[in-house]
């Protein structure tokens, strides 16, 4: 009976013997790989000497570019340098050094050079291309401004000093121009630029509608400003006056169609009064 069952058991074919044989060698293999990571993995040692030495490098080096880094940053934070300074005088280069770019103080040098003044710190202050720039208010010394102060604080009773004659705006030319208290080439020329285009002022608050001259310039400037209107070249209502209307600064080409269609109407007879009843005359002088 023994005999039958070992042999009923134990007994393999051909294939099956190769197929154990195979799997006992696999088994094999996988058993010995660990042995053999083992064995070809240099062993771990624990050198204090040598990671002492690899920390103290370390250590050596971190402090050495901390100090680099501060150089270098304070070397940046000084090439920004304050000083005090008149807007009206100060060069380009030294307004690179107070923490200009080289385009921002060109632009003011330009905008002195046009004719512009600045009074006060405000003034300065004002540009666009200086609002980023409030820090300097009290770097500001304006020498004219100082100077204007100092007279108003003195209380010793002296002579008058001369008055220079009220400029009259209709018929300066642009040298008297100039001696107006900041007014320069740009404002004078553009002054009488303006003026040939109106035909003559018949406001000093005319002044404002030229650019760079505003409602606080022409305040300062009022007591100096006189108005002769006489000279001022006059429309007259006839339809021969189109073009002329049509280039007007308060005119143009709608307003000049309106104007001769309405005195067309009328029978070549109009009055202002009535031009304005139908909006179709503007603030001119007729």
């Amino acid at each position: 009976m023994w005999k039958r069952l070992l042999k009923e058991y134990f007994t393999f074919s051909k294939s099956e013997r190769r197929g154990i044989i195979i799997l006992s060698i696999l088994l094999l293999v996988a058993m010995g790989i660990p042995l053999a990571i083992k064995f070809f993995t240099p062993a771990a040692t624990n050198n204090y000497q040598q990671l002492k030495l690899k920390v103290d490098s370390l250590a050596a080096v971190i402090p050495a570019a901390n100090t680099t880094t501060k150089k270098t940053f304070e070397r940046k934070d000084n090439e920004v340098q304050l000083f005090y300074f008149d807007p009206n005088t100060i060069s380009a280069d030294s307004l690179q050094l107070l923490g200009f770019s080289q385009k921002q103080a060109m632009s003011v040098v330009r905008y002195r050079e046009r004719g512009g003044e600045f009074d006060q710190a405000d003034d300065f202050l004002k540009l666009n291309i200086v609002s980023n720039h409030q820090h300097l208010k009290k770097y500001i010394r304006i020498a004219k401004v100082a100077h204007e102060v100092a007279v108003q604080k003195t209380t010793v009773s002296v002579a008058k000093p001369f008055s220079a004659p009220p400029v009259d705006i209709n018929s300066a030319d642009t040298a008297l121009l100039k001696t107006l208290p900041g007014v320069g080439n740009y404002l004078a020329q553009r002054i009488v630029e303006y003026r040939q285009k109106l035909g003559g002022y018949t406001s000093t608050a005319q002044l404002c509608e030229i650019k760079f001259f505003d409602a606080e310039k022409l305040e300062r400037l009022q007591s100096r400003l006189t108005l002769d209107t006489s000279a001022v070249q006059r429309f007259q209502l006839t339809t021969e006056e189109a073009d002329r209307l049509r280039l007007h600064p308060y005119g143009g080409a709608y307003t000049a169609r309106g104007v001769m269609q309405h005195i067309k109407y009328k029978g070549g007879k109009t009055t202002l009064q009535e031009l304005v009843q139908n909006n179709d005359a503007p603030a001119l002088t007729f």
